[in-house]
């Protein structure tokens, strides 16, 4: 199996770098809470030994709230996003995409694009998704 490659981290000087405690088998759900930027990440997995665990990272501003089950047989295929000019490198906005075309997005549009592609044969949902995570691990709480 293909182990996640930590790149990263972005986000506002407020926050801490973070990180999961068990190993991911499958994405279960994702959310975002943003306003103007990306307030917080949400995500519920299962790990390799069928736990279930919800994680939500950053604070509880922002008045959008967006969320996704992931059905059976979907996963994620495209993260994509912008974050503010310099020095502040915060999230502005993000956009999953799922394979049966479903879309989650949150925050507004900033100047610079981040997008993560990561080609991966197994568990493609979670990893991906991590791997994007652990790039934005620091927002502002």
């Amino acid at each position: 199996m293909s182990k996640p490659v930590k790149i990263g981290p972005w986000g506002g000087d407020g926050g801490e770098p973070r990180d999961i405690e068990y190993t991911p088998l499958a994405l279960v759900r994702v959310a975002i809470r943003s306003g103007d930027a990306i307030n917080a990440i949400g995500f519920t997995y299962v790990d390799t030994s069928g736990n279930l665990h919800e994680e939500e990272w950053g604070g509880s501003e922002g008045e959008k709230f967006e969320e996704l089950l992931l059905q059976e047989l979907e996963y994620v295929l495209e993260i994509s996003g912008t974050y503010g000019s310099s020095p502040e490198s915060y999230v502005t906005s993000l956009e999953l995409v799922t394979n049966k075309g479903r879309t989650i997005r949150g925050g507004t549009a900033g100047s610079g694009v981040l997008s993560v592609v990561v080609n991966l044969v197994l568990f493609p949902s979670f990893l991906r998704l991590y791997v994007f995570l652990l790039c934005v691990s620091v927002i502002d709480t």
